[in-house]
């Protein structure tokens, strides 16, 4: 799907024949102003070569006319356009083969808040199982080449061991009697050529944030829908979230007939604590920004 973007894009136009100067602050990614001098004007078009842009942005040209004290005066102005599947088409074989509970549409708010997310800094993930919601996050970090982290100890959550629910045979690894995703995580990285983007951490989350120290442009949390897990990595992460980062909440279920509470619960919490503020809920995927 194509969409015209609103953040940060800047178009200048020209007025009569003139110089046109065109600002792109693309998320953080700023190119100086590309000029381009007296554009011609032939058979009543003008001709303009368009400036270099990423590939996933391109720029159609539109042209308003006026009259004003019997003078024409016109602007042409250069439409941003970004694609965003553009950048994912390279992993969606991928992420369709990749075990997880991510539906496609919170997949792209995924994505999306990475990229937006990127410029500030270094995001995490709490929750990597086999990487389905690590790709999404990855592929918008790697744009801005930024870094993601992703915490997870493998062994798999209290619904995924031998006789529950979403117990899945292939992730136990026989030899130790234990679930092991990690393996099926590097594969993913390995795949999408994801590894210097993204650095797994092996661990529980409250141990490795009793030495973290890095200021974190998005926050996703993911792990553990017990209670008291869910509150454990609340508590220890979200102040670790800059000004103007994003806390993304994953199983978001406000019904209790639908699903668990505890990703709920957390949501509701940092809404009344007044340091965040609600953006928008994708599913059951529950965006907020950091005031």
């Amino acid at each position: 799907m194509q969409q015209r973007t609103n953040v940060g894009m800047k178009a200048c136009g020209l007025r009569g024949i003139c110089n046109l100067n065109l600002i792109v602050d693309y998320w953080g990614l700023t190119y100086l102003p590309q000029q381009i001098s007296q554009p011609p004007i032939v058979n009543n078009q003008v001709l303009i070569t368009n400036p270099p842009t990423p590939p996933n942005l391109y720029i159609r040209p539109e042209i308003a006319c006026r009259f004003q004290n019997g003078q024409l005066i016109f602007r042409v102005f250069l439409i941003i356009v970004y694609d965003q599947n553009k950048n994912m088409k390279q992993y969606q074989h991928i992420i369709a083969n990749t075990k997880g509970f991510m539906a496609i549409e919170e997949g792209q708010g995924l994505f999306k808040y990475a990229q937006k997310a990127a410029h500030l800094g270094p995001g995490l993930e709490i929750g990597s199982y086999c990487g389905k919601s690590t790709l999404y996050l990855g592929a918008g970090f790697h744009l801005n080449k930024q870094i993601l982290f992703t915490i997870d100890h493998h062994r798999g959550s209290e619904e995924q061991q031998p006789g529950e629910e979403y117990f899945d045979s292939e992730l136990f690894d026989n030899r130790i009697g234990k679930i092991d995703t990690l393996r099926f995580l590097r594969s993913t990285l390995e795949q999408a050529h994801l590894e210097d983007t993204v650095v797994p951490i092996v661990s529980r989350s409250e141990t490795v944030a009793r030495a973290w120290t890095i200021p974190l442009s998005l926050l996703f949390i993911d792990g553990s829908h017990t209670f008291e897990s869910a509150e454990t990595d609340y508590q220890c992460w979200t102040p670790h979230i800059m000004a103007g980062g994003f806390l993304l909440i994953h199983d978001i279920f406000p019904d209790p007939e639908k699903g668990g509470q505890a990703p709920f619960h957390i949501y509701q919490k940092a809404v009344a604590s007044g340091f965040f503020q609600e953006i928008e809920m994708i599913e059951t995927l529950g965006i907020l920004r950091r005031e």
